[in-house]
């Protein structure tokens, strides 16, 4: 029914404003600019048409307070104020403020007006919404006025989302290069494995744009755990070159040979185990769905074809020269691992 019927409808937005002295005469003008009918509000993009509902255009009225830049003595407001609460257009308002008693008179210490913003339709127009309409409050300069929403809690996470995707994500293929660069120890071999990584989460956002999967916290959740699943080919890639003897071409021919079989089995395997997420009917899980499944399907392409294909233009040589070398370091590393295993004391 709610995407049926109301999924066009804006959000209500609560204007507060709090402590401050109502019967200030530069405080009565700046509420005007705020609430009167030509005032920020009312004037602001976002808002939707006749959906202001405040007390204070009411009060003016019924003050007969015609001219914008009109106001009511400082002395004689809360006079106003009391006659208004108690007439028929007033008192529907009645809980919109909070009274505090202060030397024995009663002072308004806040109070409330609404909107309904105009239908927002993405992200971007929800968070654009929000600070517009702060902006706008602010402009007026009324002291301790703000607009609130249920839904703010929300557009605050959209607002600084782009921001933080970016940190998480830079930040996490930094520390792949470190990490692979100190294990293969080659920097061209770990420049081009974060290639693959890169590219594949390029592939992935292009795909989410077409798929229409918004940026939010459950993509981006998705996203940097992109960066740790996506290396999982291309470094083994990468290594199996490095150890590999012979040509760029036959290495990389070798290692495809023993690798890509065992890469290939994990990438539908991994596939066969979130397939069920497929039919699910909740919105997390389908987003998970779909961005494991560009995870599993770039992050095999990239590892599989890609970076073999960078290794065999620009591949580094191998830590062996020949065979006989290679097989002499594996005697090597055996015998120490050996070795060791005997020094261990048992318990």
């Amino acid at each position: 029914i709610e995407t049926a019927y109301f999924d066009k409808v804006g959000i209500h937005v609560i204007i507060y404003t709090g402590r401050f002295d109502y019967t200030n005469v530069t405080n009565q003008q700046g509420l005007t600019q705020l609430f009167s009918p030509e005032g920020k509000l009312c004037k602001n993009q976002w808002v939707a048409k006749d959906t202001l509902n405040s007390w204070y255009p009411a009060f003016r009225a019924f003050a007969s307070l015609d001219d914008a830049e009109s106001t009511i003595i400082p002395n004689n407001f809360y006079l106003h104020f009391e006659a208004f609460l108690n007439s028929p257009v007033g008192a529907k308002f009645a809980g919109d403020f909070k009274f505090e008693n202060v030397t024995g008179s009663s002072v308004i210490v806040a109070s409330k007006s609404s909107v309904i913003t105009n239908y927002l339709p993405n992200n971007d127009a929800e968070v654009n919404a929000m600070l517009g309409l702060r902006e706008a409050v602010d402009s007026a300069n009324v002291p301790d006025a703000f607009p609130f929403s249920t839904r703010f809690l929300f557009f605050e996470q959209l607002a600084v989302l782009v921001t933080e995707t970016c940190q998480i994500v830079f930040s996490a293929l930094g520390v792949v290069f470190i990490v692979t660069f100190l294990l293969i120890a080659n920097p061209l071999v770990s420049i081009i494995v974060l290639l693959g990584v890169g590219f594949s989460i390029m592939d992935i956002l292009g795909i989410m744009y077409f798929w229409g999967i918004e940026l939010n916290s459950v993509s981006v959740i998705d996203l940097s755990l992109a960066v740790g699943i996506t290396i999982d080919s291309a470094v083994h890639i990468g290594l199996a070159f490095m150890e590999a003897v012979g040509t760029r071409e036959e290495r990389v021919t070798m290692v495809l040979k023993h690798l890509g079989p065992p890469l290939i089995h994990g990438t539908i395997s991994t596939f066969l185990g979130i397939s069920v997420l497929a039919f699910s009917s909740s919105y997390v899980f389908q987003t998970f769905f779909k961005m494991f499944l560009l995870i599993i399907v770039f992050g095999a392409f990239h590892g599989i074809i890609f970076v073999p294909m960078l290794l065999s233009l620009f591949g580094p040589p191998s830590y062996y020269a020949t065979e006989n070398e290679k097989k002499c370091a594996e005697q090597k590393v055996a015998g120490n691992r050996a070795r060791v295993k005997q020094d261990t004391p048992t318990s």
